[in-house]
Order: structure tokens, then sequence, then C-alpha cells
């Protein structure tokens, strides 16, 4: 079967917006288990909502590189089926698979390895270790069931078909809401696991995930290879997808760092803040998720678009996804200032808790617009053969904006956790405008070139 490319001709509005709407539902559905985990363990206690907060570097590495390897192979695919080379997608699909499994290998290895001093460094008590321990327990070999079903869902994206990953990322977070409270708290005969079975419901949803993703692309879509590559075609598909990928996933373990050090110094205001930052957290990622939905459509957009040279609908694609951005982190804010409270009361029922999460989500909520432009802008970076750029840009807003202002903010003006918050909120403004220059001179620089030819 050839696989059509989808985003050549039509109404780019159109398009985006039909594209989207189903990896809103589909994207929401994957952050949700994050959500959901978090709305069940925090109704065990705060130690125990810590616990999952000092997990986030860890779980956005892993996620992190996996994205970074689905970037790198999404942007290959789509530019392969803009050039009708049906062959080549089905190799870089396979390659890419192989590549992932690889990497994710190392990198589980690590965590087993270096587990203790990997939280202690991150500044987790004595206390809440046991607790780490319990829910990395099923989360660590989980994470083959969650990176195989990312490559295969960007590989079936490239193709423009956005409806059958969202449908099945739904299914996976509707099986991960059922069995939350019944693993956690024990139901129907299953015992109480505690923070254990929030991990296991996670593990359990996401071999849903890989069952339904590996039948999709190898039995419907026909676009996976099963021979065994030579190494010649494994080093020339790697060599392609990591020109992408490689900034993308250096970027990705780059960023846990950063994230590291942000709740190192939330620590320092006690476990109440950790866990009012690690629930905030999950509701601004829900947030946050149209925007990886619309960035999940214009990768794939960009990219056949390149590949047949259609330089007027990048634009457009580019500009309609600005106008969102701005319009979408409007709505959030007013949204947050009149429910932020009711959400952080939902979460958790400890004042102190809740007080952090309103101030979390009232300050952060006005950075939303600006991050989504910079996500816009970087995606579409990556496919333009400026994954270097896109990746310092990343980069520089964590570590050359953020956690230089957090610290000044802090430890020179003393303003405490209101400083964190708003560093966050400057460095998006500042990140968003500078990928808007730089993307827009890309693509002129395309456009010129094109033109001399």
């Amino acid at each position: 079967m050839k696989n059509k490319a989808r985003y050549l001709e039509g109404s780019v509005g159109k398009l985006l917006l039909f594209n989207t709407i189903p990896m809103i539902f589909g994207i929401g559905a994957a952050m949700s288990f994050t959500f959901v985990d978090t709305y069940w363990v925090a109704k065990i206690g705060t130690n125990a909502l810590a616990a999952m907060t000092f997990t986030f570097p860890v779980d956005f590495l892993v996620m992190g590189v996996a994205f970074g390897l689905g970037n790198g192979a999404s942007a290959e695919i789509s530019k392969a089926i803009g050039k009708g080379d049906n062959e080549l997608v089905k190799r870089l699909t396979r390659d890419s698979l192989i590549l992932a499994l690889f990497v994710v290998t190392f990198f589980i290895a690590l965590f087993y390895i270096f587990f203790t001093p990997i939280f202690t460094m991150l500044g987790a008590k004595p206390e809440v270790m046991p607790l780490i321990k319990e829910f990395m327990k099923y989360w660590i070999p989980g994470q083959f069931a969650l990176v195989i079903p990312l490559i295969i869902n960007n590989a079936t994206r490239a193709i423009g078909d956005t409806k059958t990953p969202s449908m099945i990322m739904l299914a996976a977070g509707i099986m991960n809401v059922l069995l939350d409270p019944v693993l956690i708290f024990g139901m129907g005969g299953f015992p109480a696991m505690g923070i254990a079975g929030a991990s296991l419901a996670t593990l359990l949803a996401r071999m849903v995930t890989l069952v339904l993703s590996i039948y999709i692309i190898h039995k419907r879509d026909k676009m996976l290879a099963v021979n065994i590559p030579s190494w010649s075609e494994l080093s020339e598909s790697w060599k392609a997808i990591l020109k992408v990928g490689l900034p993308s996933t250096a970027t990705s373990i780059v960023m846990p760092l950063g994230i590291s050090v942000v709740i190192r110094l939330v620590s320092s205001y006690g476990s109440s803040a950790v866990a009012a930052f690690g629930a905030a957290s999950r509701v601004d990622i829900i947030a946050l998720s149209v925007f990886m939905a619309f960035s999940s459509v214009i990768g794939p957009f960009v990219g056949q678009n390149v590949g047949a040279g259609n330089i007027d609908r990048i634009k457009q694609s580019l500009r309609l996804g600005h106008l969102f951005a701005i319009a979408w982190g409007f709505f959030i804010i007013v949204l947050f200032l009149f429910t932020a409270r009711h959400i952080s009361m939902m979460m958790r029922d400890d004042l102190s808790v809740i007080n952090i999460m309103v101030l979390y989500l009232s300050i952060n909520s006005i950075s939303l617009a600006f991050r989504g432009i910079s996500m816009i802008n970087t995606t579409a970076l990556n496919v333009l053969q400026k994954p270097v750029t896109s990746s310092l840009l990343t980069v520089s807003q964590i570590f050359l904006l953020f956690i230089p202002l957090a610290f000044f903010a802090t430890k020179i003006l003393n303003l405490g956790l209101y400083g964190i918050f708003w560093a966050s909120v400057i460095s998006a403004i500042i990140v968003s405008i500078v990928s808007f220059v730089i993307v827009n001179k890309t693509i002129i620089g395309i456009e010129m070139k094109s033109i001399k030819i």
C-alpha cells in the first residue's frame, strides 16, 4: 500500500484544525496518565505526592529521549512521503524502532544501577525514598511499553493520520483511569498497592497502546519493513534520523537536569512546596497538551510540504499556529483566574499545598501562549533542518534564563516561590520572541534558495 501525503492540498486552516482536534483528545489522554495518577496518589498523603514529584526528571528523561527520536523519525518519514518513496518510509520506521530500543535499554540500565544516588541528589528525604522505590518498581520496566508506541505514533502521524494514534491513546487513558483507584486502594478483590498501584496501572494501560500500535503500523498501514536490516541500511537510516533526533534527544537529556535544579530549589521550601509544584505541574501539562497536539500535526505538515517544495503553505501554517497559541493562552489565563483554587482543592486538602498550587497556576498561566509559540517554532525548525538551533533555544530557556533568574529572584531578591514562578514566565516570553525571529529567517532563507534554483 502506498502512503499518500495528506497535507499537500486543501485548506491549510481546515487541515490543521481537523487533524489537531483528534490529537488534543489523544495527547490529552496520554497526559491524563500523570494527572490521574497525581489525583489519586495525593489522597495517600503529602509524602506520596512529593515522591511522585521527585520522579519527574527521570520520567521526562525517558519520554524526552523517545520524543526526540520520534521527532527525527517523523521528520524523515514525512519528507519521504512527500517525495513518494514508500520503501524508504518502511525502512525508516523499522530502523527508528530498533534505534529507540537500544537507547532506552541503555538509560533503563543506568536507572537501575544509580537509583539511590539519583534521587538523593534531587533532594529526596529518607522518609520519601521508600515511596519513590515503590512507584518506580513498575515504572522502570514499563518504559518499553511507552517508547515503542511513541515512535510508532510519530510514524503514523507522518502520513497525516492523527485519528488512529488519538484513539489508541484515548483507550489507554480510559483504562488507566479505571485501574488507578482499583490498584492503589484495593477494590474488587485486588489488594491495596498504594503508590505502586499507580505505576502498575500505567504499565498495564500502556501495554494496550503497545499491542495496538504494532498491529496498526504493520497490518493496516504497511509502514513497517520486517526483514533483518544490513548494517549499511541501519547506519544510513540512523544517520538521517539522528540528524534531527540527536539534538532533540540531547535536549531531552539536558532538560531533566534543569528540572532537577528547579525541584531542588523548590524543595528548600519544604515537602508541601514539592508536592504542590508536582501537582500543579501536572495540571499545567494538561493545558500545554493542546500545543503538543498542534505541534504533532505541524511537524508532519511542514515535513511533507518541505519535501514537495510548498513554502507558502508552511508560512501560512505557522501564522495560524501562532494565532492559535495566543488565543488558547488567553483562554487558560481566564480559566485559571476563576478555577485555580477549585482545581487545587480537588487535588489536595492540605491548605499549604493548595495555596502554592494556586500561586503556580495563576502566575504560570501567563507564560502558556509564549511556550506554545516556542513549541510550534522549535518543531518547525527540527523539520527545516535546524535541529541544533531548535535544541539550543530549549536549553537556553532553562539554563541561560529560567535557572539564573530563579536563583537571582530567590537568593538575591528573596522573592521565594514567587521568584521561581515569575522566572519561568519571563524566560518563556524571551525565548518565544527569539524563536519567532529565527524560524522566519530560516523560511526566508529556504525561499530565496528555491528561487535561485
